[in-house]
C-alpha cells in the first residue's frame, strides 16, 4: 500500500493539509491536491494508514488494516493441478 500512497501523493504538484475529518467514525486528516482533483484522508491517530481516496471518478475506501485475509475457494472450484490433468474439451 505505501507504493499506492506514494504514487497518489507524488503524482500531484502541491498537496496541502486540510481540515480534520472522520472516516467511518475514525479521526482523519484530509490531504488536498491543489487543483482540487483528489482528496486523500489518512488516519489521524496511530499509524497514518490511508482511509479514503476521493477523486473525480469516485471514492476508494481502505479498511480492515492488519486484519488477516481469509479467502475461501467456491464450492465448485478445481485446483490448478487437477485442472491441468483433465482432458481438453473435445478429446473425449
Amino acid at each position: 500500500m505505501p507504493s499506492y500512497v506514494g504514487a497518489v501523493l507524488n503524482s500531484h504538484d502541491i498537496v496541502t493539509k486540510g481540515t480534520p475529518t472522520t472516516v467511518d467514525g475514525q479521526p482523519a486528516i484530509r490531504l488536498l491536491e491543489a487543483s482540487g482533483g483528489e482528496t486523500f484522508d489518512v488516519a489521524a491517530a496511530g499509524i497514518p494508514y490511508p482511509l479514503e481516496d476521493i477523486n473525480r471518478e469516485g471514492t476508494i475506501t481502505f479498511e480492515s488494516w492488519n486484519q488477516p485475509l481469509g479467502p475461501t475457494a467456491p464450492g465448485h472450484s478445481v485446483s490448478l493441478a487437477n485442472a491441468l490433468s483433465l482432458p481438453a474439451q473435445g478429446d473425449g
